[in-house]
């Protein structure tokens, strides 16, 4: 569904950001399933489709990602939760299996329990996640109707496919807590 508009992902996103006067660099990544935003570099980074893309589902993504960087500028708490936590969460997933194993190789609870306590800290991590991309997504919808980039009408286009993103980091979410529980 092209937005009656007629602008693409990038210009979305660019009018988005300069209207706050943000200086956020936008870049493209071959592939699909590549659009983030890098806060190290201030940079929003969107799939070829998405950052030549007219429909309103690259617009919805497109602004996503804007919002992360507006979410970076405005000193959103969540945003800064997750941030900190990063350190954290990588060192805890990349231990937690390895001290699992030598906890069900040695036969020891602490061991066991400590591989639990890094695992907790990527979950932790990704509560803080899912608290950012509920509020980006919502970010996107009001950007791109108050902007006029996407009509009312198309609106609800961009929060189905919003949300359909959402569920793909809500799933990761759930498949976490669950390896939390059998841990």
């Amino acid at each position: 569904h092209h937005a009656r508009s007629g602008v693409t992902g990038v210009q979305a996103a660019a009018h988005i950001l300069t209207s706050y006067g943000l200086r956020t660099r936008i870049g493209v990544a071959r592939g699909r399933l590549a659009d983030c935003y890098w806060p190290t570099t201030d940079t929003v980074v969107l799939s070829e489709r998405v950052y030549h893309g007219g429909g309103v589902a690259a617009l919805a993504i497109a602004a996503h990602e804007a919002g992360h960087a507006l979410q970076a500028r405005r000193w959103y708490l969540p945003g800064r939760w997750s941030l900190a936590l990063v350190p954290l969460a990588n060192t805890g997933v990349a231990l937690c299996l390895w001290v699992w194993l030598l906890g069900l190789i040695l036969e020891s609870q602490p061991l066991l329990l400590t591989a639990a306590g890094c695992f907790g800290f990527y979950v932790l991590f990704l509560v803080f996640e899912l608290w950012c991309e509920i509020d980006a997504s919502r970010r996107a919808v009001r950007e791109l109707v108050a902007h006029r980039l996407i009509e009312t009408a198309e609106a609800r286009v961009a929060r189905r496919v919003l949300r359909a993103a959402f569920a793909t980091y809500a799933a990761g979410f759930a498949g976490s807590m669950l390896a939390l529980g059998f841990f």
